[in-house]
C-alpha cells in the first residue's frame, strides 16, 4: 500500500524530448499519464503515448479546418475532413484501448461505474455529516 501512495505522489512522466510534441500535445499527455497509475506505465506504453498525442493534435487540427469549410459552399471538402476526423478518432480510441486508459479499463463496465457513482455519492454525503464529528480540520464549503 506505501508503494501505491507514493507511486501516486510522485509527478508524472514528461513525455521524451525526442517526441517533439507541441504545447496542446504536452498538455493532452499529462491527462492521459494520469488515467492510470505510474508504475503501469512501460517503456512501449510511452512511445504509444506520444502516438496518441500526436493524434489528439491531428483530430484538433482536422476540427478547425471542418469549421472553416461551409459545407453549403464545399461539402465534398467538408465531407473529406469528416472522414478524416472518424479515421483519427477511431485510431485515438484504439490507442486508448491498446493502453488500457479508456473508461472501461480506468472505471469498471458501466453497471460497476453506476455502482461507484452511487457508494461515491453516498461516501460524500455521509463525509460531510460526519466533518462535525472530525477531528481532522476540513475547510468550509458552505
Amino acid at each position: 500500500m506505501q508503494a501505491v501512495v507514493s507511486d501516486a505522489a510522485l509527478p508524472p512522466i514528461d513525455p521524451p524530448v525526442s517526441a517533439n510534441l507541441n504545447d496542446s500535445e504536452r498538455a493532452i499527455w499529462y491527462v492521459m499519464f494520469d488515467a492510470k497509475a505510474r508504475r503501469a506505465w512501460q517503456p512501449q506504453d510511452l512511445t504509444m503515448l506520444v502516438n496518441l498525442c500526436r493524434v489528439h493534435g491531428q483530430i484538433e487540427k482536422l476540427e478547425v479546418l471542418q469549421n472553416s469549410i461551409d459545407p453549403m459552399d464545399d461539402l465534398s471538402g467538408y465531407e473529406k475532413v469528416q472522414k478524416l476526423i472518424d479515421l483519427s478518432v477511431k485510431r485515438f480510441r484504439m490507442i486508448c484501448v491498446y493502453l488500457q486508459i479508456h473508461p472501461e479499463a480506468t472505471q469498471g463496465k458501466s453497471r460497476e461505474q453506476h455502482g461507484q457513482n452511487k457508494a461515491h455519492a453516498a461516501a460524500k454525503g455521509n463525509g460531510e455529516a460526519q466533518q462535525e464529528e472530525s477531528l481532522i480540520p476540513r475547510p468550509n464549503t458552505h
